[in-house]
Parts: C-alpha cells; structure tokens; sequence
C-alpha cells in the first residue's frame, strides 16, 4: 500500500452512499454516510433535544442522510412536518439503516441523551426515556423490506 500524501487524503472519495429500495414509496432512496463536520453539528442538535422530542429526533438524521444517487439530499429541515406524515415503519427501518451505516450505535444515541439530559437545570435524567422513543435499536429487525447486501449502491 503507497504512503498517502495530504492532496491524495483530501481527494479521497471516502463517504459510503448505500441504495435503499422503498416498495411503500414506489422506489428507492440514497443513504450517505455524514461527514466529521455533519456529524458534530447533528449530535449537537439532538443533544439539545429532550426525551418530548423523538419525532424531531428521527426526522433529523432522516434529512441529513436521505439524498438522491448523487448525494445530494432529498430533504431539508422544511419538509420534517410532511416527512412526519410518512409510515412510521418506513422511517424507522430507514433511521436503523442510516444508523448502522454511520456507526451511530444505542450508547451514543444514549449518550448524547445524557449529556442533554445533565446540561438542563432542575431536570432529572433519572427514568428518562430514550430520546429516540420508539427508535428501533441498532441490530433489531424491521419490518418490511430491506435491500440485500449486494443492491445497487453509488459511491
């Protein structure tokens, strides 16, 4: 393997982009992996949300890693109150697949929990929730289809 130089690290095309199929959609969408940059700024976002919240939760990973087979994202924080008004099941199975490909797991999503959760004042984190809710847990099984391992993927 050659020694990388600084231009070949910062020309590295390194963002994994997975096809999903969505029979309830008609089709498929795109999920991408989030930049360090896009990741930071969505853990902040949710970290400031507390456990009344998980609708706003689901929806915001949703927009940031939902997009088109060229990356460009199919959504943006306008569409959360119709995006909403999609299957539960679909979302779901969506945010477990965009969990997994982030490498998001159960502990940092509990995690940031906590430490929203210690950041407000007179609240007690004890016997909160998730503020994901209803999440479903990384390595559960949704329902529904889910693509094979080897779909159609852009990279």
């Amino acid at each position: 393997m050659k020694d990388l130089t600084k231009a070949d690290v910062l020309a590295a095309q390194d963002l994994k982009r997975e096809a999903v199929d969505v029979p309830e959609w008609g089709g498929r969408v795109y999920l991408t992996e989030l930049t360090a940059a896009e990741r930071v700024a969505w853990e902040k976002r949710i970290s400031g949300l507390d456990d009344t919240k998980p609708l706003e939760v689901l929806t915001s990973l949703l927009v940031v890693t939902v997009c088109d087979r060229q990356g460009e994202r199919l959504f943006d924080e306008a569409d959360v109150p119709e995006l909403a008004k999609r299957s539960a099941a679909v979302l779901l199975r969506l945010q477990k697949q965009a969990l997994e490909l982030n490498r998001l797991t159960d502990d940092d999503i509990e995690g940031l929990a906590k430490k929203s959760e210690s950041g407000r004042s007179g609240d007690s984190a004890s016997g909160s929730p998730s503020p994901l809710g209803a999440r479903i847990p990384v390595g559960s099984e949704p329902t529904g289809d889910t693509p094979s391992p080897d779909s159609p993927a852009a990279t």
